[in-house]
């Protein structure tokens, strides 16, 4: 039976070290209404309504229609907003 606790105990200090990288002051945060949220949450956002942006211009623009793959395009395009974003709040 001791080998078993020998394996838990390296296991978890194994699996320490690779959560040391969510300390606060390492993990991109924003400070929004006096509490810090993740950054990748206000990324992940603006990607959203990009690509809902995107989907109400197309088919208010009649363009829906003449696009071939509607969905790869607003899904494109909310993933190019995302990464923006995340390169603008990471300065």
């Amino acid at each position: 039976m001791h080998w078993r606790w020998t394996g838990v105990g390296s296991s978890l200090a194994m699996s320490s070290l690779f959560v040391s990288g969510c300390s606060s002051r390492s993990a991109p945060t924003l400070g929004l209404f006096g509490a810090y949220f993740p950054a990748w949450i206000a990324c992940a956002l603006i990607g959203v309504a990009a690509a809902t942006f995107t989907r109400m211009l197309l088919v208010r623009g009649r363009l829906s229609r003449i696009v071939p793959v509607r969905m790869l395009a607003c899904c494109a395009i909310g993933l190019i907003a995302a990464c923006l974003a995340w390169l603008w709040l990471e300065r």
